[in-house]
Order: structure tokens, then sequence, then C-alpha cells
């Protein structure tokens, strides 16, 4: 009897072994403390299809942080040919294939953020292996306004989105396959969608191609990463933009890691 307790002692053991080895320990994915690090991502608008939206994404060297900030709005060109409008992306720029961002045994990202009261969209773009630029994986979340917090997006709340718009088709999250990080910010927000959840889902950016990946910009339109943050903000003013329509978060880094 005696052996037989030790050898479930035994079991106990070594299964708690297993589970702790198998937790990964934290990883940053990125750290904006540089401008070198705001670099490596790209920001991309309704603009590059008819719309009026505007957007930057510069480093703020008072917070350490990458600040992504402009207006986004419904509004479209007259001659637009556009079907939807009123989101702005900022996104890394798409990793090589092979090169890719492995988030297996993770259990969430953390998002060290400023918010401006807005709700965003988390985006994490996988590689389908099918030309395609990737799949998009999304989850909405709303950070506090004003001071830094950091925002747990569970991996298993990603939901499949196809320009916006909810996948209903199942398809397994390739956690060893993410190619790209991002967030996203929609000119409709969640209260004024009368409960649609799938208007906090937008601003897929084309398939990588679409935009030209060695552009030294970071920024949609005519704003360049060398210009102040908040450049963005003047320009909108300056074309009448309405309050509501304003947007500004700030990012300090975003990790990975495991057991919540």
């Amino acid at each position: 009897m005696l052996r037989s307790l030790v050898k479930s002692c035994k079991q106990v053991a070594e299964g708690l072994t297993l589970k702790v080895q198998l937790a990964p320990k934290p990883i940053v994915l990125y750290s904006f403390n540089s401008q070198k690090v705001v670099d490596q991502w790209h920001v991309f608008t309704d603009s590059f299809f008819g719309g009026k939206s505007e957007a930057s994404l510069t480093f703020n060297q008072a917070e350490q942080a990458a600040e992504f900030s402009g207006r986004c709005t419904l509004e479209q060109q007259e001659d637009a040919d556009i079907k939807r409008a009123g989101y702005c992306v900022a996104a890394s720029q798409v990793r090589r294939i092979g090169d890719y961002h492995d988030l297996s045994g993770f259990s969430h990202l953390v998002y060290n953020v400023k918010g401006d009261g807005r709700a965003y969209v988390a985006n994490v773009r996988i590689d389908s292996m099918a030309g395609t630029g990737g799949d998009v994986w999304q989850a909405p979340f709303r950070p506090r306004a004003g001071v830094w917090s950091e925002v747990l997006i569970p991996i298993d709340s990603l939901t499949l989105t196809f320009q916006g718009q909810l996948v209903e088709r199942k398809l397994e999250f390739q956690a060893d396959k993410v190619i790209s990080l991002g967030v996203s910010v929609s000119a409709v927000q969640p209260e004024d969608a009368s409960g649609s959840s799938s208007s906090s889902l937008e601003g897929d950016e084309p398939a990588a191609g679409d935009i030209s990946s060695g552009s030294s910009s970071s920024s949609s339109s005519s704003l360049g990463l060398g210009e102040e943050s908040s450049s963005t903000v003047e320009q909108a003013e300056a074309s009448e933009a309405k309050p509501h329509e304003m947007f500004r978060l700030l990012l300090r880094d975003i990790r990975a890691e495991g057991e919540m």
C-alpha cells in the first residue's frame, strides 16, 4: 500500500512538473520605446479606397510610447468606389514566411495602452498559406481613458473576420504562424450600432502587396513619421472634423503571456 501511495505521489509531482514546463515565459512582442520600433509599423485608412479618415503613428517622446491618432469618419469622396468607410489601422509589417511570431502555449495578449474612452480592436494576422495576405483574427477592447492600463485579450476570444465582418466558418487559430499584430478603430462605435456585435470588428487592411512595405512612412494620406503627433489632429480640425471622430491611443508595449 505504501508503494502504491509513493507511486501516486510521484505521478502527481510529474504532472505538476509537466504543467510548469509547458507554461511559457512572458515575451515582449513589441516595445514602443524608440522611433526605430515605430518604423516597423504602418498605418492604413479607408482613404486608400476613397474614404476621408486620416491617421498617423508617431513616437511620443514624452510618453515613451507609440501614438496612434487621427480622425475616423464615415465620410467619403464624391467619386469614391467604396462599400464601407470609417476605419483606421496600425499594424506591424508582415513578417516573412517562416519568420513568425509563435504564440503557442500562450493564453492571452497584453496591450499596455492609454486610451481616450473609445473602443478599439486588437488584430492578429495569421499566415493562411493561400496567397491572400493572411487571415485576420480580432477582438474588441475599450481601455480606460487618460490613464495607463494593461488590457488582457484572451487568445481564445479572437474571432476570424473578413473585411471587418465575422466569418461563420470555423477555422483553427494557428498560433505558431502569426505574421502581424495591430490595432484598429472604427467610426461606428459599439454604442452607436444598436447592439450589433460586428460593428466593432472593423479595419481589415488589404492583403500584403496592396501597400508598399518599403515605404518609410507609417501614416496614411500625406502624414509622415517625421511630423509631430498633433499634425493629424490639426489637419482634421482644419477640415471641420467633429469631436467624436477624433481618436488617440498610446501604446507602450504588446506582450504574450501564459496562464491568466
